[in-house]
């Protein structure tokens, strides 16, 4: 948007100051489109971007002349003018016409996106560029696709009819209800913990109630909504601790098969309630939503518990419980193998001779195919080290819809969580921002990037794009100390992978800008794209990206 430097005093409008010949407007939004005259149809002869200052010559309707050099000026709309409201709502109208459509900080895919906006909202176009409007209304602005909008406002003759989109909980005490979706909106009341909510729209991160009678948004981060996050236990025998650590008191067990509502989730941990009023935590490794794409190579707390393991490296600890601190039974060599009959976090339960005893997951392999030779050299490069993998997308937000159906959310989860069990077969400590199909804000993701100092954080994407021809992978950074990661893992993503590489470049995204760790954001292919959809949701190629990935870090922490 525009912003009149020299307006100090809301006693003039906005109009006024415009008529004013030495008045200067800043550019405080992303980009603007200059025009050649006063109205959308004439061409765009240049683009103005955030902080840059200029002139004001004239004025014409809701149209302002700006000096752009010597003997050269074009025209901006007025209604572009922060805060300047009312001439938004002369502008052409449109209502949106799907859910979930993305908002951009500019007219392309290639722009960060900002929020999403919902069926049936009405909107004032504010400017269009090739097939990409740039709309403004009460609580929302950005650039969307012109395909999902209607231009003209929709009548709704069923207006005192209110729609309920989605219910929750809240998960926090005093949690605030603000007049706008943003953190800056007035706070108009607050929730107690466990209030149950109407949801009439969600935005983005936010939400829409009625409270006293009044319209308020929440934060959905600090919402349970019903129905969206349910997950089978997937491990013969699973704990639940009572604090979001795998040194937690153990409260009780559940098994396999056993379904429950998931309440929060943080550190790889996943609050449940396992009993009427009783809560408590358990790890999201082991824990799966039913009718979703994810499918992933089992990892270790997924094998069979009928099979068998096999010990990787001598004089290997068989303990008394799955923890290290637990009394030391035995300890076993290179090559022996031992039945399965349980399963607890990352320790497997196995069978002694006469007793029972526990053995740490990433010292056994279940398949007998991994060596002590394999654990060295160049692996050794991982090992210990932090690896955080952020699956984009997830929960109301699924990202980018492929055009044969699938979820961008989905996919994203699914190579994570094979390239998790890759990383983890060489002792790295990787965590995910999530581990079921929940939703987690931006600055979340981006905190358990700092909060655990990563070696490496990989934010990991799918693109989409009106063309369906393009296709390819595009490997991005924002600070130059996360420019060699990038480097890398395009270079083995390129060597590996048989489809067009787009190459690595800078890349504007909040999870990139706000990292202070060596960060990168992978966009493995077009969903857009029909053969390509095809080929990137394969098994093959699902093996191939994640192992190019792997291979990536090998080097980078050589």
């Amino acid at each position: 948007m525009l912003t009149a430097a020299l307006l100090t005093s809301t006693g003039f409008s906005v109009q006024h100051v415009y008529g004013q010949t030495k008045s200067d407007i800043t550019v405080n939004t992303e980009v603007i489109n200059v025009r050649e005259g006063p109205a959308l149809s004439f061409p765009i002869v240049e683009k103005v971007y955030r902080g840059n200052t200029y002139h004001v010559v004239s004025e014409e309707n809701d149209w302002i002349e700006i000096k752009l050099g010597e003997n050269k000026s074009g025209w901006i709309a007025g209604y572009l003018v922060a805060g300047d409201m009312e001439r938004a709502k002369s502008a052409e109208k449109a209502t949106v016409t799907s859910d979930h459509v993305r908002i951009r900080k500019g007219p392309g895919t290639s722009f960060e996106e900002t929020g999403y906006i919902n069926n049936g909202t009405e909107i004032s176009i504010l400017d269009r560029e090739n097939n990409w409007i740039h709309f403004q209304n009460d609580t929302l602005s950005g650039w969307i696709s012109a395909d999902f909008i209607q231009t003209g406002v929709v009548e709704n003759n069923e207006t005192n009819v209110q729609t309920v989109k989605a219910t929750g909980m809240a998960l926090t005490n005093n949690l605030n209800v603000r007049a706008s979706a943003s953190k800056d909106g007035r706070v108009i009341g607050k929730l107690k913990k466990d209030a149950t909510l109407s949801f009439e729209d969600i935005q983005g991160e936010w939400g829409k109630i009625t409270f006293h009678g009044e319209s308020g948004w929440v934060n959905t981060s600090f919402i349970a909504i019903d129905g969206e996050e349910k997950a089978t236990v997937t491990a013969s025998e699973l704990v639940v601790r009572k604090s979001a650590t795998t040194d937690g008191e153990i409260l009780a067990t559940v098994h396999k098969g056993d379904s429950f509502t998931i309440l929060q989730e943080r550190n790889n941990m996943a609050k449940i309630q396992y009993e009427s009023e009783k809560t408590g935590w358990v790890a999201t490794r082991y824990l799966q939503q039913p009718s979703k794409l994810v499918q992933t190579e089992p990892t270790v707390a997924d094998k069979p518990t009928s099979s068998t393991i096999v010990i990787l490296r001598d004089g290997t600890s068989l303990r008394s419980g799955s923890d290290t601190n637990t009394t030391l039974l035995a300890r076993a060599n290179k090559g022996e193998t031992f039945t399965v009959l349980g399963v607890e976090n990352d320790w497997y339960k196995i069978q002694l001779a006469e007793q029972t005893a526990y053995v740490a997951g990433w010292l056994v392999s279940t398949d007998g195919q991994a060596t002590q030779s394999k654990q060295s050299g160049i692996e050794n490069n991982l090992n210990g080290k932090v690896i955080v993998l952020d699956p984009g997308h997830g929960g109301h937000d699924p990202g980018t819809l492929g055009v044969g159906g699938t979820m961008e959310k989905d996919l994203t989860l699914r190579t994570a969580r094979l390239l998790q069990a890759k990383l983890e077969k060489v002792g790295a400590d990787v965590l995910l921002t999530r581990n079921l199909d929940s939703y987690i804000t931006l600055p979340a993701r981006v905190g358990i990037s700092q909060l655990n100092i990563a070696d490496a954080y990989i934010s990991i994407h799918y693109d989409a794009t009106e063309d369906t021809r393009i296709n390819g992978i595009t490997t991005y950074y924002y600070h130059t100390y996360q420019q060699q990661l990038a480097k890398v893992l395009d270079d083995a993503l390129s060597t590996a992978l048989q489809i067009n590489n787009r190459g690595y470049r800078f890349g504007d995204y909040h999870v990139l800008r706000e990292n202070n760790q060596s960060a990168t954001l992978l966009e493995l292919g077009y969903l857009s794209n029909p053969a390509e959809e095809l080929k990137i949701t394969s098994n093959e190629y699902q093996e191939m990206v994640t192992t190019a990935i792997y291979d990536g870090l090998m080097t980078f922490f050589k």
